[in-house]
C-alpha cells in the first residue's frame, strides 16, 4: 500500500475550523482521539479507525478498555515514532492521569488538543511519544492484536 503524502493546507483549514470548538465526547464530536483522528483524515485522506464509535465519556471508556489503554489503541492503528521525528500533522501523545497519555496534534513547536473553551496549546516538550500521520501499518502487522469488534459504544 502506498503512503498518503500529508496536505498541509488541508490540515491548517482543519485546524482554524477547530480553533474555538471545546471539548464534547463522542466520535463525531470535539474530543481529544476524535480530533487526531480527523486531522489525520483531513491531511491524508484516510481515517485509520474508521471502525470506532463512540458517542459519549463512557462509550470512549469502553472503546479504550477493548485495546486496554489509550496508548495500546493508537498503537494498533498507527506507527509509532520517535518524538523528535514527529512533524507538523503527527500525533504527540502527553502524560495524563486519567488516560495514560492524552493525544494532541503536533503543530511544530506546539502541541494543539480540544480544551474546555477551543483548542488547547502545549509545548513541544510536553510530548512522551508520538505517532506518524501518515505512515500505514500493514494488517498483517496489526492482526495478532485487532480487538474483537465492537461497533458503537454509546
Amino acid at each position: 500500500m502506498a503512503q498518503p503524502e500529508r496536505n498541509i493546507e488541508a490540515l491548517l483549514r482543519f485546524v482554524d475550523s477547530r480553533q474555538r470548538g471545546g471539548h464534547a465526547w463522542g466520535r463525531r464530536a470535539n474530543d481529544w482521539c476524535s480530533f487526531v483522528i480527523d486531522a489525520i483524515e483531513a491531511q491524508t485522506g484516510r481515517n485509520p479507525a474508521a471502525d470506532l464509535s463512540w458517542s459519549n465519556r463512557a462509550g470512549a471508556l469502553r472503546v479504550i478498555k477493548r485495546f486496554g489503554s489509550l496508548e495500546a489503541a493508537f498503537d494498533h492503528y498507527l506507527v509509532r515514532i520517535p518524538p523528535a521525528q514527529a512533524m507538523r500533522g503527527d500525533i504527540a501523545g502527553v502524560a495524563d492521569e486519567a488516560f495514560g497519555i492524552h493525544p494532541m496534534l503536533v503543530e511544530g513547536e506546539l502541541l494543539a488538543a480540544p480544551g474546555d473553551k477551543g483548542l488547547r496549546r502545549l509545548p513541544r516538550r510536553a510530548m512522551v511519544m508520538a505517532w506518524s500521520a501518515v505512515l500505514v501499518r500493514d494488517e498483517g502487522d496489526i492482526a495478532h492484536a485487532r480487538p474483537s469488534p465492537g461497533g458503537d459504544c454509546a
